[in-house]
């Protein structure tokens, strides 16, 4: 897992600052060098490209909000899947279709699920 703890943040923070290298870092939080690289370019700020742990963790939980969330298999979603069946369409048609006409709809395994 990619994710960072607060206190993960808070480590590389502070020993970042006092100038110890990525890969010692790494070895006292437990993660790779290449995390700690990619999080530090990731995550410091645009203006001096200095590395705050609560900027850093404000930056994280503000792009897990924005990310998309799973569409669930609602009534209307079903209700599409069942239209397209009717069609003859298959799971992969159904999902190739959705997405080119901007429908919602689950991926190809949840469709096979619902209709097994």
């Amino acid at each position: 897992m990619n994710q960072l703890t607060e206190q993960q943040r808070y480590t590389i923070a502070s020993m970042y600052s006092t100038g110890t290298t990525q890969k010692e870092i790494a070895k006292t939080i437990g993660k790779c060098k290449i995390l700690i690289n990619s999080k530090l370019k990731r995550n410091s700020d645009g203006r001096d490209g200095t590395y705050n742990s609560e900027l850093a963790q404000r930056k994280s939980e503000e792009r897990h909000r924005k990310k998309p969330k799973k569409i669930r298999l609602t009534a209307s979603v079903k209700a599409h899947i069942k239209c397209k069946l009717e069609l003859h369409y298959s799971p992969e048609q159904i999902f190739g279709r959705s997405k080119l006409e901007g429908v919602l709809c689950v991926s190809t395994g949840a469709i096979y699920q619902y209709i097994g």
